[in-house]
């Protein structure tokens, strides 16, 4: 999960294999906003609410949404197994 902070922004970055190995990198504003990291990341994240929702931008590990089902095309066995 990512904060945003007046002089950058805060991200988790995971260590190793567990959630428990979890440290947080502090990103800071890039001088030439063509190339800043944070901008990118906020113009990402305004788009991404902008045309799913604010529920579908929601995400959890990696951006992973396991909210949903998978449909029958994914599922091991196929429909009805």
């Amino acid at each position: 999960m990512s904060r945003l902070h007046p002089r950058g922004m805060v991200g988790a970055v995971l260590t190793g294999k567990t959630k428990h190995s979890v440290r947080n990198a502090n990103i800071r504003y890039a001088d030439d906003p063509e190339i800043c990291p944070v901008r990118a990341w906020t113009a990402y994240r305004t788009r991404l609410v902008a045309e799913h929702g604010p529920l579908r931008a929601v995400f959890g590990d990696a951006g992973v949404r396991r909210h949903r089902p998978l449909g029958p095309q994914h599922r091991r066995h196929g429909p009805g197994r």
